[in-house]
């Protein structure tokens, strides 16, 4: 299952074709909550259990401690350890909220908030994807052509079988004020497409594919920039790493352009900025991770560019990743 990543507007062509039959959307026009949502997950700050890091097999530590990488080189192998250690790891949550804004010209100028929860273990995966449109100066036609793409989805893998859910944008509240947190309305999920008749289990799903941390290919040499760079280690348990893209290697990077592409639905795109702060389990689990990007694009006909900011927080506990919600939901629409 492709892994949605930044920030804005997943923007297609579908979505444009939809529009004609959509109808108008209203347009949020209410208070933007400043800054990211914090607290969502119970037990971000306790690191993984002996089961669970019994679990992955890539260490950090040695990658740290070794005196001959360069510190940016450093980066580079830890980023791909800790992506590798989501694939074996036996359960985790995760909640990632980026917020951000895509321009595409003077009269074309919007805003995307996308909410992901996911909740992943040997026999369950409960997946939620949010997104949430708000116009800030976009003309009434070009908004209904991009709110046609949000709304919400939910990709429940168990008992062998994807269950697909789906909600429309009239069904998801939007807690500018406070919160900032996107939600769905009470009994609004519905039934979408693959409900049950696509064979895939939870295991199938937790792949190198899912567990991109961004569209950066970490396999290329000299990738993470060699200034910025900074490795630390917290007594409560965990490395604080600061880093950020080589604009000129990542720009130059095939499989980092077609993944950005790919993440956004655009063409001809680059990155202008990528800078990383990421909290990692010294067993080399990530416990947060905040980014803010930017990149040029073509968009529907329209070149524009798009900034976003991104944070993402994990949890290992069974408390955290609890299904009972989500098995309560298969069965009464089975």
């Amino acid at each position: 299952m492709k892994k949605i990543i930044p920030f804005i507007a997943v923007i297609v062509i579908v979505g444009i074709v939809g529009a004609c039959f959509a109808g108008c959307v209203d347009k949020y026009e209410g208070p933007i909550s400043e800054g990211l949502p914090s607290g969502v997950l119970s037990d971000v700050n306790l690191a993984p259990s002996a089961e669970v890091q019994a679990s992955i097999t890539e260490s950090i530590t040695d990658i740290i401690n070794d005196s001959s990488l360069a510190d940016n080189e450093k980066v580079r192998l830890i980023m791909d350890a800790v992506e590798e250690n989501e694939t074996k790891v036996l359960r985790y949550t995760y909640f990632k909220y980026t917020k951000g804004q895509t321009t595409l010209s003077e009269e074309n100028d919007f805003m995307m908030i996308y909410q992901r929860i996911k909740k992943q273990d040997r026999d369950i995966k409960d997946d939620i994807i949010l997104k949430f449109p708000i116009n800030l100066g976009t003309s009434s036609t070009f908004f209904n052509f991009y709110a046609t793409t949000a709304a919400g989805s939910k990709g429940i893998y168990a008992d062998g079988k994807l269950w697909r859910l789906k909600v429309s944008l009239s069904d998801l509240v939007y807690d500018g004020e406070d919160t900032g947190l996107l939600s769905v309305k009470d009994g609004a999920w519905k039934k979408g497409s693959d409900f049950g008749d696509k064979n895939e289990t939870s295991a199938q799903t937790q792949n190198r594919e899912e567990s991109k941390k961004t569209a950066l290919n970490f396999s290329c040499e000299n990738i993470i920039s060699a200034d910025g760079v900074s490795i630390t280690h917290n007594e409560k348990g965990y490395y604080e790493i600061t880093f950020k893209a080589d604009i000129a290697v990542a720009n130059a990077d095939s499989t980092t352009i077609a993944r950005l592409e790919q993440d956004n639905g655009a063409s001809n795109m680059s990155f202008n900025k990528l800078e990383v702060k990421i909290l990692i389990w010294d067993c080399g689990l990530v416990k947060e991770m905040y980014y803010e990007e930017s990149w040029n694009g073509d968009i529907v006909g329209m070149t524009g560019t798009a900034n976003a900011s991104t944070y993402i927080e994990y949890s290992y506990t069974e408390k955290d990743c609890n299904h009972t919600e989500t098995q309560a939901i298969i069965n009464s629409l089975k």
